[in-house]
C-alpha cells in the first residue's frame, strides 16, 4: 500500500527539518492574537521552499518574504489585502497567493481562499497536512475543514479526497463519505474497499456488491475487497456464497486471520461444526492475539462436545481479558469453576 501511495502521489513540495513562520503579522491593531495564533499554526508545517509556475524550487527570500513585512506595517487591513491581490510581478507569486489564501481563509471566505490558493503550486500538500495535523490532535471537525479545502483547491487530488472520506466515516457520516470515497477512485486512488464498506454499513447490500466487484477486478490481491464481499453474503445469509468469498480471502492472505474465522461462522451456519473447529483453530494460530477467535473456537468446540478444547479455548481468551463475561459464561456452562 505504501508503495503504490508514492507512486501515485508524488511530493510537490519537499520539505525538510527547517521549519519558518513567514505570515506572523506582529503587532498589527487590526488582527487579534488569536488570528496570529492560528496563522502561526497554518504555517509552521511548511519548509521554506515553494515551487514557482516553471516547476522551480524557490527559497523564500528576504525579497519574497518583505511582501508580508510590507503588508503589515501598511496597519489598515484594505490596504494589507490590496497587497497581497496585487503581488508582486517576479517569483515571489507563489508565495504571494499563499499568503492571499490564508487572509480569506482566516477571514472566513473558504471559496475565495480556494481560488487564491490554485494560483499557487503545492498547496494542497499544505492543506492536507494540516488536516493530517489536525487529526492526530484529535479535532475532527478541523481536520474534516483542512481536507475539504484541499479538494477545493485541486478538486482532482484523490489523496485529500481519500483522507476526507476516511474522517467523515470516523464520524460516522456515511453518505458524505460515499461521495468522498466515490471521487477518490475516481481520481485512481484503490478505496473500493472503503467505498464497499460503507454501503454495507448503510444496508445498501447491491451497491456495495458492485463497488466491490468492481475493485477486484482493478485490484485482485485487495484483501479487504475479499472481507467486504463475503460480508455482504452473510448479511443476506447466502452462506455458501459468504464461505467462498472467505476460501478466496485465505488464498489471498493466508495469514490474515478473518478469512478462517469466517469460514468458521459459515461452517457453524451450516452445522458443521467440527469443521468449524478446524477454521477457528487456524485463526488462532496465525493471529493468536485475536480475542475473538478463541471465543469463536471455544463455542465451536462446545457446540461439537469436545469439552477440552473449549475449556482451553475460554481460558485462553481469559488471558487476554481477565474479565471477558463470554469466555466466564462459556466456563460455567461447562461446568467448570
Amino acid at each position: 500500500m505504501a508503495a503504490s501511495y508514492n507512486r501515485r502521489f508524488p511530493t510537490i513540495v519537499r520539505y525538510g527539518s527547517g521549519i519558518i513562520i513567514f505570515f506572523l503579522f506582529i503587532g498589527l491593531g487590526w488582527r487579534s492574537a488569536a488570528t496570529v495564533k492560528t496563522n502561526a499554526l497554518h504555517l509552521n508545517l511548511l519548509h521554506p521552499v515553494m515551487q514557482g509556475e516553471s516547476g522551480e524550487l524557490l527559497e523564500l527570500s528576504d525579497e519574497v518574504t518583505g511582501l508580508t513585512a510590507r503588508a503589515a506595517a501598511v496597519l489598515q487591513p484594505d490596504e494589507a489585502q490590496l497587497w497581497l491581490e496585487n503581488g508582486l510581478a517576479d517569483y515571489s507569486q507563489p508565495l504571494t497567493a499563499l499568503e492571499l489564501c490564508l487572509w480569506y481563509w482566516d477571514e472566513g471566505r473558504v471559496a475565495d481562499a480556494a481560488a487564491a490558493c490554485r494560483e499557487s503550486q503545492g498547496t494542497t500538500i499544505y492543506w492536507i497536512r494540516q488536516g493530517i495535523a489536525a487529526q492526530i490532535e484529535d479535532n475532527e471537525s478541523q481536520a474534516i475543514a483542512f481536507f475539504e479545502m484541499a479538494t477545493q483547491v485541486e478538486p482532482e487530488s484523490a489523496e485529500a479526497w481519500f483522507r476526507l472520506g476516511v474522517m467523515l466515516q470516523q464520524e460516522a457520516r456515511y453518505e458524505e463519505a460515499i461521495v468522498a470515497y466515490r471521487e477518490a477512485v475516481t481520481h485512481g486512488y484503490e478505496a473500493y474497499d472503503s467505498l464497499g464498506a460503507m454501503y454495507l454499513r448503510l444496508g445498501q447490500l447491491e451497491e456495495a456488491r458492485q463497488v466491490l466487484l468492481e475493485g477486484i477486478s482493478v485490484y485482485p490481491d485487495a484483501r479487504y475487497t475479499y472481507l467486504h464481499l463475503a460480508q455482504v453474503a452473510e448479511a443476506e445469509e447466502k452462506w455458501h456464497e459468504a464461505d467462498d468469498w472467505y476460501r478466496q480471502l485465505i488464498e489471498v492472505a493466508p495469514d490474515y486471520g478473518p478469512g478462517f474465522s469466517g469460514r468458521g461462522r459459515m461452517a457453524v451456519r451450516l452445522g458443521q461444526y467440527e469443521q468449524a473447529v478446524t477454521y477457528f483453530q487456524q485463526a488462532t494460530q496465525v493471529e493468536p492475539g485475536r480475542l475473538g477467535f478463541w471465543l469463536e473456537l471455544g463455542h465451536a468446540a462446545a457446540q461439537a462436545d469436545d469439552t477440552t478444547l473449549a475449556v482451553r479455548a475460554y481460558e485462553q481468551a481469559l488471558l487476554l481479558q481477565p474479565d471477558n463475561a463470554q469466555a466466564q459464561a462459556g466456563l460455567e456452562a461447562l461446568g467448570q469453576p
